[in-house]
C-alpha cells in the first residue's frame, strides 16, 4: 500500500514537472537575454573582474545586476569601481545598487566616504540607500551625529540603518532621544526603531512611554511585536499592564514578542506571566515557555512543572518541561519521572518525539548509561545525534561536580572528566557528521564546571583524532562540519578560529531550465497541516531557483520532515538526514540582494557565503537581521496559517510546480 502510495505520487510530480519543462514562458523572466546571463554567469563563477566591466555596460539594468552580483562577493577589488559608480553613474537605480553592495562589505573603513556622499547626493532613492550602507558598515555613531543633515522624509532609511549598527553601536546619550522620536514615525520608520531599542546597549526606560503608547494602537503586526518587545524591556514597572495586554493579544506572535520581553525581569512578575504562556492556546508559546522553565528551573517547582506537563499535548513542550522538573526533583520524583521518560521512550516510534525524551533523560545523571548505550548502539542517524547532545548536556551541567561525586563514590575507575572524554573521542571516532561537529564545539568550550576548564586542557597536543576526522569529512557536502574541526585545530595550534570556508565553484547554473522558469512560477508545499502556496523569484536568484526546481523535479524533498523550527522565526526544511548537518555534493553560490526578510520568505539555509545546497526555510514575521546575509528566493501568497502550524517533525509530503 505504501509503496503505490509512493509510486503514484512519483508519477504525479513527473507529469507535473513534465508540464512545466514544456511551457513557454508567458511571462519571460530578466535572463532571456544573453547579455543579463553572461553578467551573472561571471558572477557564479566569482569572477570579479569580470563583473567590475560590466559596470560601464550602456544598459543601466545590467550595471545595476552588475553591482549587485558584487554584493555577493566581498572582493575588495570591487570596492573602488562601486565607490566610482556610487558617486557617479547617472543612473539613480545603478548608484542605489553601488551602495547596496559596498554596505554588504561592512567595512568601518567606508563610513565617512559614504556619509560625505548620503549628505551631498540628491537623489531621496540613493541618499537611503547610502545611509542604509553606513548602518550596515557599523556607522551608527556617525548617523547619530550627522542626523541633522538629513531631511525628514529620510527618517525611515535612518532607522533601518541604526538598527543594522546597534550591535557596534557604543552607548551614546543621543541614540535612545533619536530613536524615541522616530517611534512617532508610522511604518518602517517606527519598526526600525523598536527594533533597535530592543537590541541596544543601554537603559531604554526614556522610551517607555512612546512604546507603550504605540504599542497599544500599532495595527501592522511586526511593527506591534517589536513596540511591545521593547515596551516590555524598558518597563518592568508596568508588569500588570503588560500582563493584561498579553492576555488580550489575538495574534500569537504579538503574545511571544510579549513574553519573550519580559525575561530581563526578575521575580513574581515572571512567574505570572509564565503560568499564563504555559496554557497559552499556541503551541509555539506553550514551546517558548517550557524552554524557559528549562534553562531557569528554580522559577516553578518541580511539583509544578510536572503537573503542566501532564496536561501538555505538544510532545516538545511536555518533555522539556519534564526536563526542567528533573532538575530540581528530589530522589524519589527523579526516579519517578526517570521511569515514566523510560517507559514512554520504549513505546514512542517517531524519532523526533524519542530525541525530546532523550535529552530529558539528560537532566538525571542516573541516565547517563542508558544515553551511551543509544548513543553508541543505535542504527539511527537521529538519535545518535540526539543522544550525544543529550550526554554533552550533562557535561556542561552546572551540578557536574555533584555528578562527579557519586561518580567517583561508585568506584568508577576513572573520573567522570576521563569518562568524557573518552566519550568525545569514541564519537570522533564514528566519523559522523553531526557528532564531530557537536564534539568539536564541545572541546573549544573553556567554561566546563569541573575542575578542568575543557575536555583537553591546554597545552594538550595531541590531536591527530581531530585530524583524522577532518580528513573523513567529504567536500563540499560536510563543510559545516569541517569547519568545525578545523576551528578547533586551530584552537589547539593557538591560530585565530574566524572565518569561513567556501567551497570550490561545483554547480553552473542551468540556463536551460532558468529560459523557461515564468517570473511569476508558483509551487505548491503539501504538508500535514495543509498547502502552502508561494511564488520563486527567478529574477533575483536564478541560480538558487534553478537548483529548487532542479531538486522539486528530482522528487528530492518527498517526505522530507521539519528538522528545525523556532517560533517566531523560521520553519527549515530540506536536510536529508533530518538533523541538519546533511546536505549534498553540488553546492550554489549566494544570491544577496536588497529584497527583506519579510513574513513568508522563502529564503537558502548555509553554513557561511556560497555553501548553499539544499536546505531552505520560510520565515514567520520579519526578520530584518537575515537582510542582505542570506538569499532570499521567494514568497508565501497563500498558507501562512499553515506555516504557523507547522512544528519540528512535520513532514513537507511533497511540492509541486504549478503551471503558469
Amino acid at each position: 500500500m505504501n509503496k503505490r502510495i509512493v509510486k503514484c505520487a512519483f508519477y504525479a510530480q513527473f507529469i507535473v514537472s513534465s508540464a512545466f519543462l514544456l511551457t513557454s514562458c508567458t511571462e519571460p523572466n530578466r535572463f532571456s537575454e544573453d547579455h543579463m546571463r553572461q553578467v551573472h554567469t561571471f558572477g557564479d563563477e566569482r569572477n570579479t573582474s569580470a563583473v567590475i566591466d560590466y559596470l560601464k555596460d550602456k544598459d543601466e539594468a545590467v550595471r545595476a545586476h552588475a553591482c549587485e552580483l558584487l554584493a555577493s562577493q566581498s572582493d575588495s577589488l570591487a570596492i573602488g569601481p562601486l565607490l566610482h559608480y556610487m558617486e557617479f553613474d547617472p543612473s539613480e537605480h545603478v548608484r542605489a545598487s553601488a551602495a547596496f553592495a559596498l554596505g554588504q562589505y561592512q567595512m568601518e573603513g567606508l563610513i565617512n566616504l559614504m556619509l560625505r556622499w548620503a549628505i551631498d547626493e540628491k537623489s531621496t532613492s540613493v541618499k537611503k540607500a547610502v545611509i542604509i550602507a553606513v548602518g550596515k558598515s557599523g556607522g551608527g555613531a556617525q548617523l547619530v551625529k550627522f542626523k541633522d543633515k538629513f531631511p525628514e522624509n529620510l527618517n525611515e532609511a535612518l532607522a533601518e540603518a541604526l538598527f543594522y549598527s546597534t550591535r557596534k553601536l557604543p552607548e551614546t546619550p543621543e541614540l535612545i532621544p533619536l530613536l524615541q522620536s522616530l517611534l512617532k514615525e508610522e511604518g518602517e520608520a517606527r519598526f526600525y526603531a523598536a527594533s533597535a531599542l530592543c537590541r541596544i546597549k543601554g537603559n531604554i526606560q526614556p522610551a517607555a512611554e512612546e512604546l507603550k503608547k504605540f504599542g497599544q494602537s500599532e495595527d501592522e503586526i511586526p511593527t506591534r511585536m517589536a513596540l511591545l518587545r521593547a515596551w516590555c524591556i524598558a518597563a518592568e514597572k508596568d508588569s500588570l499592564l503588560l500582563l493584561k495586554q498579553f492576555g488580550e493579544e489575538e495574534n500569537y506572535l504579538c503574545r511571544l514578542s510579549i513574553f519573550r520581553g519580559i525575561q530581563s525581569w526578575k521575580g513574581k512578575a515572571i512567574s505570572k506571566f509564565l503560568l499564563k504562556a504555559l496554557v497559552d492556546e499556541s503551541f509555539h508559546i506553550r514551546e517558548s515557555a517550557a524552554e524557559y522553565c528549562l534553562n531557569n528551573p528554580s522559577i516553578l517547582s518541580s511539583i509544578e512543572l510536572e503537573k503542566i506537563a501532564l496536561n501538555e499535548n505538544h510532545a516538545r513542550a511536555r518533555y522539556m518541561l519534564l526536563e526542567a522538573a528533573l532538575k530540581n526533583a528530589d530522589v524519589k520524583q527523579s526516579a519517578r519521572i526517570s521511569s515514566s521518560l523510560q517507559a514512554a521512550y520504549s513505546k514512542e516510534q517517531d524519532e523526533y518525539v524519542r530525541g525530546f525524551i532523550l535529552n530529558a533523560l539528560s537532566a538525571d545523571f542516573s541516565n547517563l548509561a542508558i544515553l551511551e548505550e543509544e548513543c553508541f548502539n543505535t542504527t539511527s542517524i537521529l538519535i545518535r545525534e540526539f543522544s550525544f547532545e543529550a550526554l554533552l548536556k550533562i557535561r556542561r551541567d552546572e551540578r557536574f561536580p555533584q555528578f562527579a561525586q557519586i561518580w567517583q563514590n561508585s568506584a568508577a575507575s576513572q573520573s567522570l572528566e576521563e569518562h568524557f572524554k573518552k566519550v568525545i573521542l569514541d564519537a570522533m571516532a564514528t566519523y559522523d557528521v553531526s557528532l564531530v561537529a557537536i564534539a568539536s564545539t564541545i572541546l573549544r568550550d573553556t567554561t566546563l564546571p569541573g575542575n578542568s576548564p575543557s575536555i583537553f586542557p591546554i597545552p594538550s597536543r595531541d590531536i591527530k583524532f581531530l585530524e583524522d576526522a577532518l580528513n573523513q569529512m567529504r567536500l563540499p557536502r560536510d563543510i559545516e562540519s569541517y569547519g568545525e574541526i578545523l576551528k578547533t585545530i586551530r584552537f589547539f595550534e593557538g591560530n585565530p578560529i574566524e572565518g569561513n570556508l567556501k567551497p570550490e565553484m561545483n554547480n553552473p547554473i542551468n540556463w536551460q531550465l532558468v529560459e523557461r522558469i515564468p517570473d511569476n512560477q508558483q509551487i505548491e508545499i503539501h504538508t500535514d497541516a495543509g498547502i502552502i502556496r508561494a511564488e520563486l523569484w527567478v529574477n533575483d536568484a536564478p541560480g538558487t531557483v534553478a537548483n529548487f526546481i532542479h531538486l522539486i523535479q528530482d522528487s528530492f524533498y518527498i517526505n522530507k520532515r521539519l528538522h528545525r523550527v523556532v517560533p517566531g522565526f523560521v520553519i527549515q526544511d530540506g536536510c536529508p538526514r533530518g538533523d541538519g548537518y546533511g546536505s549534498r555534493m553540488e553546492t550554489i553560490r549566494s544570491e544577496f540582494s536588497s529584497r527583506n526578510f519579510d513574513e513568508g520568505i522563502l529564503g537558502m539555509a548555509s553554513a557561511g557565503p556560497d555553501t548553499e545546497s539544499c536546505q531552505w526555510f520560510i520565515t514567520h514575521t520579519r526578520t530584518p537581521h537575515l537582510n542582505g546575509r542570506y538569499t532570499a528566493f521567494g514568497k508565501v501568497v497563500d498558507g501562512m496559517d499553515v506555516v504557523h502550524k507547522l512544528g519540528i517533525g512535520a513532514k513537507i509530503q511533497r511540492i509541486e510546480l504549478l503551471a503558469p
